[in-house]
């Protein structure tokens, strides 16, 4: 329900802006943009910091594989389709912003949605504004509120964190530990920073992750000993594209927010800590109960 709101709120928005024949569509063009001369990759990397993160959770349906009927199918078109539905949404939204507002009144703009629809629409419009963005952010809660607790659930199944936050209810059967896990740790980095630094720290930290499980399928594919259930389509063209993209997009951005690059350190370091105390303690386990089990054949 949620995301069929969310469609419409920002289809409705597009729609009825690019139609009302309010707007200017030399908002579109270059000399539009005061002091302007082209555009160069340093100022796209750096304008991709906002834009990535609106993109976030592409990806986030393969978090929930063990739970999808036939995932062999049906997760390789819910990234392909809903990649394609969030850009072409997307787009048209950011279209209809630049038709009703130029680029020059958007940088001195509190709330350019809200400019946009006035001009394109008219004032009395202007109050649908804070639903639809409310809208919008209960359907990006309700989906990050699925999707989240089930990477420290898969983690905590793996030995690699608490096994408490392996467990899921006998009622509801969803991860309740994880799920109130990950609404703890959200509510310490709301508390702890500005939007801004919440926004430019998770985009590093994500580009980065992102460049390492792009790596691990070539990792993965020289294990034979291991099940391929899914295809990597243009291997290895396509993952290597993936990893160097998102190395240089991090790397444009450390050279923009150096001391981010010092909180990365640090969270890395304590992730990679975590990380070697719990495997450790996994594989030792894992022999006591190899061990248990030839005594007892």
């Amino acid at each position: 329900m949620l995301t069929a709101l969310k469609i419409a709120a920002l289809v409705g928005l597009a729609g009825s802006g690019l139609l009302s024949g309010s707007g200017q569509w030399l908002n579109f063009s270059l000399a539009a943009i005061p002091g302007s001369t082209g555009m160069s990759l340093r100022a796209m990397g750096i304008a991709l910091i906002g834009v990535s993160f609106a993109y976030l959770g592409w990806d986030a349906s393969t978090y929930m594989a063990a739970e999808v009927r036939h995932p062999q199918r049906n997760l390789p078109r819910s990234l392909a389709l809903g990649t394609l539905l969030v850009v072409g949404l997307y787009l048209a939204f950011n279209l209809a912003l630049l038709y009703g507002v130029p680029t020059a009144q958007m940088s001195g703009s509190e709330n350019v949605t809200r400019d946009a629809v006035s001009v394109l629409l008219g004032p009395r419009f202007a109050g649908f504004v804070s639903i639809a963005v409310l809208i919008c952010i209960l359907g990006s809660l309700n989906a990050t509120i699925m999707v989240g607790p089930r990477i420290y659930y898969a983690m905590a199944r793996d030995g690699l964190f608490p096994r408490l936050l392996g467990s899921v209810s006998s009622l509801t059967k969803v991860p309740v530990a994880a799920i109130t896990a990950q609404a703890i740790w959200a509510c310490i980095i709301v508390l702890s920073a500005t939007l801004g630094r919440i926004l430019a720290f998770t985009v590093l930290v994500i580009w980065l992750l992102s460049a390492i499980t792009g790596a691990a399928i070539f990792v993965l594919r020289r294990r034979p000993a291991l099940d391929r259930p899914y295809r990597t389509w243009g291997y290895p063209w396509v993952p290597a594209v993936f990893c160097l993209s998102s190395l240089a997009l991090a790397v444009n951005h450390l050279f923009h927010t150096p001391p981010a690059l010092l909180w990365l350190a640090g969270f890395v370091a304590a992730g990679l800590g975590v990380y070697t105390v719990f495997r450790r303690r996994y594989r030792r386990s894992a022999r006591s109960s190899a061990a248990a089990s030839s005594r007892e054949a």
